[in-house]
């Protein structure tokens, strides 16, 4: 099993008890298919029409419609950000050279939205949409003071500029992310994401150590983390032991205010 940047997330979380191994190993090792969220469907979509490219599962991202068979608005607000996608490229002269690029590495995965050239310098793209464009606070924010801290957000950025070096030995590649909104048409950003030498070995480091992790968890089995909500939309639920259907009693201790 390569070691992808949304693995190294859930391992992370699992170490924190916050995910549960049963479902790491479904979808990683199992391939079960678990179902997307509506926001997921959303960029699918948008990253469809400005790229082509197909859902990872091979089909095409198709827009929700209304009982009159039009778009819903926020594919409707997906669709003129369209425009803003075009205009980004143009402006800052990116050329397209390929899209879904599977990065090629023995221990390691990542898949690329973009590959293009920009003044004369090969580059990495990766599309986000999002109702968060300015958020300060959320795990997904996009606020422009806050989003550098955003480790759930730059890891991606990392991981590719790693696995970049090691396929064409490229230092630190130009990585862009190009964020639009879900709310309004007219919001979207451009982040240049720039790692320094320690920056980039720090992730290297915690990628072996993401690996040594999974090969010590796989030598002894996940274990599982019940938790209510999780539990709830699990694709495998039905056959899974420990789920369950009611929330867990937590205990609360209080304590006089004084002491």
């Amino acid at each position: 099993m390569k070691i992808s940047q949304s693995l190294m997330k859930s391992l992370y979380a699992y170490s924190q008890e916050n995910k549960c191994g049963k479902q790491i190993y479904a979808q990683y090792f199992d391939n079960v298919k678990f179902p997307s969220s509506p926001a997921m469907d959303l960029g699918n979509y948008l990253e469809y029409i400005c790229t082509g490219s197909l859902s990872r599962d091979g089909s095409t991202p198709v827009a929700e419609t209304t009982k009159k068979g039009e778009p819903t608005s926020k594919y409707k607000i997906a669709n003129e950000q369209k425009n803003n996608f075009d205009n980004i490229l143009s402006k800052y002269g990116f050329k397209v050279i390929s899209i879904d690029h599977h990065f090629k590495s023995e221990k390691y995965s990542g898949i690329a939205d973009i590959i293009a050239e920009r003044n004369g310098e090969k580059c990495i793209i990766d599309v986000k949409s999002t109702g968060l464009i300015d958020d300060k606070w959320s795990d997904f924010g996009w606020h422009d003071d806050f989003v550098y801290k955003n480790e759930n957000l730059m890891i991606q950025a990392k991981h590719y500029k790693m696995l970049a070096l090691e396929e064409w030995d490229i230092f630190n590649i130009p990585f862009y992310f190009f964020v639009f909104s879900t709310t309004n048409a007219t919001d979207c950003k451009v982040f240049q994401i720039d790692c320094t030498h320690e920056t980039l070995e720090e992730h290297k480091y915690n990628s072996q150590g993401a690996i040594e992790m999974l090969d010590k968890t796989l030598e002894y089995g996940f274990i599982s983390y019940p938790n209510y909500k999780e539990c709830g939309k699990c694709p495998i639920k039905d056959t899974c032991e420990d789920f369950i259907d009611t929330p867990k009693i937590k205990s609360i201790k209080l304590r006089n205010s004084s002491s």
